[in-house]
């Protein structure tokens, strides 16, 4: 679950989950929406038809689901202003950063589509437009999942879908695209069962960014101090250990001269520990900011390493995309 906090935004434009999911049975998935009338939700499973890739140009299943529990009618005036709690009730965001306040309410929407998935895969769970909706949001962030919208980038078209002469040999398709940060935070979201892709065995294998998975190993978001343990059949002299850490490539930085919302990447692991067999610390860095911080050794011989982490943000769990020891 990413757990729903305070803040709501508006389907005036489609909204998505973008998840790594295995091959099976599609899992259930749960919203957390509002709405100021009985209306109809249409839902949509979207993949994209080239390996690797995240452009959603296949929709695998469609549902509607009926939302019948409707709120007072509430005010559509809109005021430019920040997402912030208010007296008369929660401010909700819409696309263009407009806020209007409703009353705490709503409920969870379960759409089942029904579907087998073939094999391991990015997929985008699409919230289609209604004027009358809005869908929470969560302060919980995650490495490899991330939210988009289907909206037009002012810098490269004018329309929510590049639609090119057919014969110039450039491909027609929608733009849904992630919010930059402080904002694009993740639709709070259920799944049932769980999406069971981040385990610490992901470590061992690489690449160390998201493909067709995450890729990553991902702590529980309360765990403050998660570690990996290694054990190996019998001693071995490590000389080197090398971390792969999320740096957020997926976060536009195009240039020092725009700005940006921090001066260090919020997924990236802060502080690493390593323990020897006996629980001897044997080496640690703080304050890191690396993609692939590097241990080096002279002398250590061990069977077993404990590898402790700590992340500065209370809303981004620990993750780690690989471990390598020579």
């Amino acid at each position: 679950e990413l757990p729903p906090n305070d803040e709501f935004v508006s389907l005036e434009i489609p909204r998505a989950m973008l998840v790594p999911v295995l091959a099976g049975r599609m899992p259930k998935v749960k919203f957390w929406v509002q709405s100021d009338r009985a209306t109809e939700l249409n839902f949509e499973l979207r993949a994209s038809s080239r390996a690797d890739s995240f452009t959603p140009d296949l929709t695998l299943a469609a549902k509607t689901v009926s939302f019948r529990t409707s709120l007072p009618n509430f005010s559509r005036k809109r005021q430019r202003a920040s997402v912030e709690s208010a007296a008369v009730g929660v401010q909700v965001a819409t696309s263009k950063q407009s806020v209007e306040p409703i009353r705490r309410s709503g409920r969870w929407v379960e759409v089942d589509f029904e579907c087998e998935i073939e094999t391991n895969r990015y997929l985008m769970v699409c919230l289609m437009e209604n004027s009358h909706a809005t869908v929470a949001l969560s302060d919980l962030r995650l490495s490899g999942v991330m939210s988009l919208s289907r909206k037009k980038n002012d810098r490269v078209s004018t329309q929510v879908k590049q639609t090119p002469p057919d014969d110039i040999g450039v491909e027609s398709f929608e733009f849904w695209l992630p919010t930059r940060r402080p904002d694009g935070k993740n639709l709070a979201v259920q799944f049932d069962p769980p999406l069971d892709c981040f385990s610490a065995e992901q470590v061992t294998r690489g690449p160390e960014r998201p493909t067709s998975g995450a890729n990553a190993w991902v702590a529980k978001h309360d765990d403050r101090q998660p570690s990996l343990q290694f054990e190996w059949t019998e001693e071995r002299t490590i000389s080197q250990i090398v971390f792969g850490l999320d740096t957020d490539f997926d976060h536009g930085m195009e240039t020092l001269m725009m700005e940006h919302p921090e001066n260090k990447i919020p997924f990236c692991v802060s502080e690493i520990r390593i323990f020897d067999q006996n629980d001897s610390l044997v080496a640690q860095r703080t304050d890191n900011h690396e993609t692939r911080p590097t241990f080096e050794f002279k002398n250590l011989v061990t069977r077993q390493l404990k590898i402790e982490f700590t992340q500065r943000h209370s809303e981004i769990p620990v993750s780690v995309f690989r471990v390598r020891f020579y």
